[in-house]
């Protein structure tokens, strides 16, 4: 930070703003404080504020007041239990969002260039679907609205999912092949896609399955011919990881849904099963702040599910007021509301490990799930 106000040492001086802003920093944190350091008549800092702490310690339950908020001294919005917050419509965050931040949408409007708030990406509906991931780190991005068109959803979140950093294209010149008094030109094109893990949660590395849809742009320019040629596009790839990969296993089904969750006595619960055919990167999980490299084309799955019935799921050792949908519109899906343990040996909280199973025509999947309930 010295090198802002004086860039010429080579080590911190001790003697810039830099240091004064630090050794200030703890006496910033409440309103009380700040009036010591300004010390002026009248307070100018606290009506300035965006937090108006009475005490030094606790946090409030209502929203702060400050910079007319439009939802100030109301009550904060709960976000727990965390199994509440899959499947739920994004507005249960965005409309509170909107209601303390008045017209923070508009910071993207298109009068100013960006998409506005009805665009592509809804910006309210983006932030709440991260304050669900950052909730819930060990799940994979909330997706609001996905349209199923290849098109972007309306909000994405963050969650605990790889991120492509890279993707290169090494086009190989095979051969080519005369055809009467022209030639045709075979080219071999190999994609690699890098992928980094920059979640530190969980802490043995992320498990799922991420499929890879490419579109290859690259062109060949033929001088007989004033019409570029596109290359063709890799077919998907769907890679799996796991913590126990078989790399040459591609007929049965594996679970790749997080096989940890928790709820609370009282309240509704909600848990999805999700299981997929592909290749197992023999390397496992993707461990925190690593980078993988995926090759395109990628192994394609010996066996593909029945498209009208995939899969048919089961579930035994659930909580009491638990239950899981076998098949239909909710197939795989675990809800209800968790009731009091009627064995008295049971104290909260209280982990069942629930055995899970996904059978589709390729096979069967099998995993056990631990669900922690809490009082």
């Amino acid at each position: 930070m010295w090198t802002v106000f004086n860039p010429t040492p080579q080590t911190d001086p001790n003697t810039t703003a830099a240091t004064t802003l630090i050794n200030s920093r703890p006496l910033l944190l409440t309103v009380p404080t700040v009036q010591q350091i300004a010390a002026t008549t009248p307070d100018l800092a606290g009506p300035n504020l965006a937090v108006r702490l009475g005490i030094d310690t606790a946090e409030q339950n209502l929203i702060p007041f400050g910079y007319g908020y439009g939802s100030e001294g109301q009550l904060k919005t709960n976000l727990n239990p965390i199994s509440q917050l899959r499947g739920n419509i994004p507005s249960k965050f965005a409309t509170p969002l909107g209601a303390a931040m008045p017209g923070f949408q508009n910071r993207t409007a298109t009068t100013s260039g960006g998409k506005g708030h009805s665009g592509t990406v809804n910006y309210l509906n983006n932030i709440a679907a991260n304050i669900i991931d950052f909730v819930s780190p060990e799940n994979a991005p909330t997706d609001f609205m996905p349209n199923g068109n290849q098109n972007p959803p309306s909000a994405r979140g963050i969650g605990a999912y790889p991120f492509v950093t890279s993707v290169y294209d090494l086009n190989n010149w095979v051969y080519t092949v005369p055809v009467g008094t022209t030639y045709q030109v075979v080219i071999e094109t190999t994609t690699y896609v890098q992928l980094w893990n920059p979640h530190n949660y969980p802490p043995d590395g992320l498990s799922g399955v991420l499929t890879v849809h490419y579109q290859n742009t690259d062109q060949v320019k033929v001088f007989a011919n004033p019409t570029n040629q596109t290359l063709s596009s890799p077919p998907d790839a769907t890679v799996i990881f796991t913590a126990n990969p078989n790399p040459h296993d591609r007929t049965n089904p594996v679970i790749v849904s997080p096989l940890n969750e928790t709820g609370n006595l009282n309240q509704p619960f909600n848990y999805q099963i999700k299981a997929a055919n592909g290749y197992q990167d023999p390397r496992g999980r993707i461990k925190p702040n690593e980078y993988r490299v995926v090759v395109l084309p990628g192994p394609a799955p010996a066996c593909t599910p029945d498209g009208k019935h995939p899969y048919n799921y089961t579930a035994s050792g659930l909580p009491p007021g638990l239950s899981v949908h076998g098949g239909g519109g909710k197939a795989g899906l675990i809800d209800g509301t968790p009731t009091t343990d009627p064995d008295p040996t049971v104290t909260y909280p209280h982990t069942y490990d629930v055995s899970i199973s996904a059978k589709s025509s390729c096979g069967t999947a099998n995993a056990i799930l631990h669900i922690t309930i809490y009082q």
